[in-house]
């Protein structure tokens, strides 16, 4: 039985199950999930979350290349500038459509509506970025969910002084250890967020042991796989 998803790839997914057994072993967790929403339904979703001791919240986050961890590493102000990007854009497009919309020269008003969608295309791209831009690694709201906060990366895929605020480091191997010791992000938690933490936990397991199992949800029922 295994929980690897159909798009992550064997590297990741050996990365996750290292990152279990340094929650399990270092950290004495026993209360472990794989994919795991702490925002709620449609929110961000961390790739291990464990609870330890004294109700210690834990966060994992694998990344399997530098590429890969530069996916997450953005903050506020470069969605701004993607932003105004989009802005500039839009004033592009409004003048061209104006000149386009000019009575006079007939083959520069067809150039002006041709560059006017090629710039709408460019907006409507930059908004889709601007709104799939992961900013978890620095938004003080997600990183204060989890008391630790930790990167699980292949040696040297990045440097200590990259790491974000607020973050650890892992190493994989010989076997899972600390590189770099994350700092506590401070403050009592209140009990309905512990609460919410352990609910998210128990929601992923039982996803993946569903899965892990081949059952299906149908619209009333569940269908189980023959035995």
């Amino acid at each position: 039985m295994t929980y690897r998803r159909k798009n992550e790839s064997g590297l990741a997914y050996a990365l996750k199950w290292a990152a279990w057994e340094w929650l399990y072993t270092a950290a004495q967790c026993r209360m472990i999930g794989f994919e795991v929403s702490l925002e709620g339904p449609g929110g961000r979703i961390v790739d291990v979350a464990g609870v330890g001791p004294h109700k210690t919240l834990y966060v994992v986050e694998v990344k399997s290349s530098l590429a890969d961890f530069r996916r997450d590493d953005h903050d506020s102000r470069d969605r701004d500038r993607l932003r105004e990007e989009e802005r500039a854009l839009d004033r592009m497009s409004a003048l061209s459509r104006k000149i386009a919309d000019t009575p006079g020269d007939e083959e520069s008003a067809q150039q002006a509506t041709l560059d006017a969608e090629v710039i709408d295309r460019r907006m409507r791209n930059l908004h889709e970025r601007a709104d799939r831009l992961s900013t978890k690694f620095h938004d003080p709201r997600f990183v204060r969910i989890a008391d630790y906060n930790y990167l699980m990366i292949p040696s040297s895929a990045v440097r200590r002084s990259r790491l974000p605020l607020l973050w650890g480091l892992l190493a994989p191997a010989p076997t899972p250890r600390v590189v770099v010791e994350a700092p506590r992000t401070g403050g009592a938690r209140p009990l309905h967020m512990y609460a919410a933490v352990v609910r998210a936990i128990a929601r992923a397991n039982t996803r993946d042991m569903m899965r892990g199992h081949g059952v299906q949800w149908k619209r009333d029922a569940i269908e189980f796989p023959d035995a």
